[in-house]
């Protein structure tokens, strides 16, 4: 991971809590189902910019890889690559798509991250049923 991407933590994590906060969080007097809506809207534009950063980040990796190969091939001229320059190319292709995965990798622990600080502020507008109350069936497994 470049030095970018570690630049921009304490930033990411600042507009998620400034995202919160403008979500459920921060419309302290609204109905709870406006604030369910809030922060839905929130992990929507959350999701959104992590695809944005990825792509950002992915963009710039690929584009080093392809003027990486492309020198390979200026190098070469007209004729073929021999095994050496080859196999060199290979491991720099192999490393770039390694960095995006790790870039991949990065972000979306970011993401989750983000969307567990939503899914816990969700999971305060409401109170824990009693034990004699009927419960909601979820159709999906909660993680607790």
């Amino acid at each position: 991971m470049n030095s970018n991407n570690r630049s921009r933590g304490a930033g990411d994590q600042q507009t998620t809590a400034k995202s919160q906060e403008a979500s459920g969080a921060g419309i302290a007097g609204a109905e709870p189902i406006v604030k369910i809506g809030s922060i839905l809207a929130d992990a929507y534009w959350q999701c959104a910019a992590s695809g944005m950063r990825f792509g950002w980040a992915a963009t710039g990796i690929l584009t080093r890889g392809q003027l990486r190969l492309l020198e390979h091939m200026r190098q070469s001229g007209s004729e073929p690559l021999g095994d050496h320059a080859l196999r060199t190319a290979v491991d720099e292709a192999r490393g770039c798509l390694r960095e995006v995965a790790d870039a991949a990798f990065s972000e979306l622990g970011q993401l989750r991250s983000g969307l567990a600080a939503l899914q816990q502020t969700t999971r305060d507008l409401a109170s824990e049923p009693d034990s004699g109350e009927e419960t909601y069936k979820r159709r999906w497994k909660a993680k607790e």
